[in-house]
């Protein structure tokens, strides 16, 4: 397969195993990306008539091109082009998961509400959280 940069015509033979199937390519002679569209099939039929080359045109020049004009730009060979992967979609956010943080972060205000509440009885019961409640202003 053959694959033709549309920026600067680099061409790149590429394996058929290799082939990309609506794959964005990266020229690797101008770094242009572009989406690779796949082969017509080897049984389509060929243009019924080829175009009429006009008189005084040398044979081989390209159509379209003003006489004279410098000819086309040479393919660069050797370096395939880098064949980039689509991203993947990111993932969907979950209702869920928000809800188990916020329900965490009220459980953790509560107990630490509980415990300021009742500093004196942890103070009772662990006399060393007295110096903590002390540097927190409730001692």
């Amino acid at each position: 397969m053959r694959l033709t940069c549309p920026s600067c015509a680099a061409t790149y033979d590429v394996p058929d195993a290799l082939r990309p199937a609506r794959r964005r390519i990266r020229c690797s002679a101008c770094g242009m990306e572009w989406v690779a569209e796949p082969d017509a099939p080897a049984d389509a039929a060929p243009p019924a008539v080829p175009p009429a080359v006009p008189p005084g045109v040398p044979p081989g020049a390209p159509l379209g091109a003003p006489l004279g004009a410098p000819p086309p730009p040479r393919p660069v060979q050797g370096v395939p082009p880098r064949i980039v992967p689509p991203s993947p979609p990111p993932p969907p956010r979950r209702a869920g998961l928000i809800a188990a943080w916020i329900a965490s972060l009220v459980l953790l205000a509560a107990l630490a509400g509980g415990a300021w509440v009742e500093r004196a009885s942890v103070m009772k019961a662990w006399p060393p959280s007295a110096r903590v409640y002390k540097a927190l202003g409730g001692g």
